[in-house]
Formats: C-alpha cells, sequence, structure tokens
C-alpha cells in the first residue's frame, strides 16, 4: 500500500525530466518505456507509483511549517524531528487574509500552543494534513505568532 497519493498526469508532466531521470536509474531507457507502455500498464503503474512516492517524500522531509485556515481558526504548525508544534488562534475575523494578519492585534489570552508526539511518521502527518487542506508556509507567521505567545 502506498504511503502517498500518486502524482496526477499534469504533476508527472511537470516532472518529466525528474521522471526520465528515474526511469534512466532503474534500469529503463527511453525505449524500453514505450515497450513497457503498450506491453506492461501494470509494470508502468508500478512505476508511476514508485516516482510518486519518491516525489512526495522529499517533499514532506523538507517540509517544516504548515498552516491551516478555517474561517475564524487559524492553526499554524512547526514539525520537528521529534515533536508536532501548533498555535491556534481560535476566533479571527473571517474577513482578513492570512497574511493581513497583525499579530500585536490578537489577544494574548486567544493564543493556544500545544505539541505531540508523531502518531504516524512525521512525513505522513504532514502529508494527510496537506490532503486536508494545510499550506506549506515558510514559517515567518508561526515564528511570529511563538514570539507572541511567549509574551503571556
Amino acid at each position: 500500500m502506498n504511503k502517498y497519493r500518486n502524482l496526477n498526469h499534469e504533476e508527472l508532466e511537470l516532472l518529466e525530466k525528474d521522471f526520465v531521470e528515474f526511469l534512466v536509474v532503474n534500469g529503463i531507457t527511453a525505449d524500453d518505456w514505450v515497450k513497457l507502455k503498450s506491453q506492461d500498464p501494470i509494470k508502468v503503474t508500478r512505476m508511476t507509483e514508485l516516482f510518486s512516492e519518491v516525489v512526495f517524500e522529499k517533499i514532506m522531509r523538507k517540509t517544516k511549517y504548515l498552516t491551516k485556515r478555517l474561517g475564524a481558526v487559524l492553526m499554524c504548525f512547526h514539525f520537528d524531528e521529534e515533536l508536532a508544534h501548533m498555535i491556534l488562534v481560535p476566533e479571527l475575523e473571517t474577513d482578513i487574509p492570512t497574511q493581513d494578519i497583525v499579530i500585536s492585534d490578537i489577544p494574548l489570552s486567544q493564543l493556544s500552543y500545544q505539541k505531540k508526539s508523531y502518531q504516524k511518521s512525521r512525513e505522513q502527518e504532514i502529508f494527510d494534513l496537506i490532503q486536508g487542506g494545510a499550506e506549506v508556509s515558510d514559517g515567518q507567521l508561526y515564528q511570529a505568532l511563538l514570539e507572541h505567545y511567549q509574551a503571556k
């Protein structure tokens, strides 16, 4: 069973050069690939699945911060090697875009900080959150909220 979803056709097209390199590393030439596509669709599917796993694993390993907004609720996540950290802001004005949030305007009493050990692998937990609507971020919002929270 795959850990991640398969890349779709558009994503594969965007990563065509990487996919070709992946095939070469796995001993499949361009001519072999053309033959496989017509003669062995199961192997073609398997190679695509393996490539998808490699791509997503690499992305998830590099990901350190996520942000998720559900109406008035803002969740900012930081993932270190051992723990997932979350800062929760439960009552933001819904008409303020995330990038326009003024940290100093958030009452300290609204901020909540939580951390937990990973129930699955670190990468799988990040992937699941992304599949659930979280977005990869640069961590600036998380760090600003953490500094604001620590001012309590």
